[in-house]
């Protein structure tokens, strides 16, 4: 595991916040601690940038606030991958509480009730998707 590397890529700016290797597979969580009001199209966007040049297996959006992420989190990363990115429709599935899967490889993840066990069962739940057959 590595903390706050940087990005030497251009066009490509930020730290990779945490960036790990387990069961032979990278893994990629963007900490944010501002409340999600702070939050800025800019960093989203910044956001998709490392993780498309990066390409980790499993992506994690870690928010260190108690407030629901649905109310201006969720809808500003369904934003980007759904119309700038140009992806097919992402529609979120809730897991528990206010951790979301927005894709079997990305997860958006706050805080409430606790912090380390949420990003932990975001873990859990991306490995086991990662491992099932296509």
């Amino acid at each position: 595991m590595a903390t706050g590397v940087r990005f030497h890529v251009s066009g490509v700016g930020g730290d990779l916040d945490v960036v790990a290797a387990a069961e032979g597979k990278l893994a990629y969580l963007e900490l944010k601690s501002s409340p999600p009001k702070n939050l800025s199209d800019r960093e989203v966007t910044a956001f998709f940038d490392r993780v498309y040049m990066l390409r980790p297996d499993l992506t994690l959006f870690v928010m260190d606030t108690a407030l629901r992420l649905s109310d201006k989190v969720l809808p500003m990363l369904v934003t980007e991958l759904n119309h700038r990115r140009g992806g097919t429709e992402v529609a979120p599935r809730r897991i528990e509480r206010e951790l979301w899967a927005l894709t079997p490889r990305l997860y958006a993840v706050n805080a409430k009730v606790d912090l380390i066990a949420n990003i932990e069962r975001a873990l859990a739940e991306g490995f086991f998707a990662l491992s099932l057959p296509p």
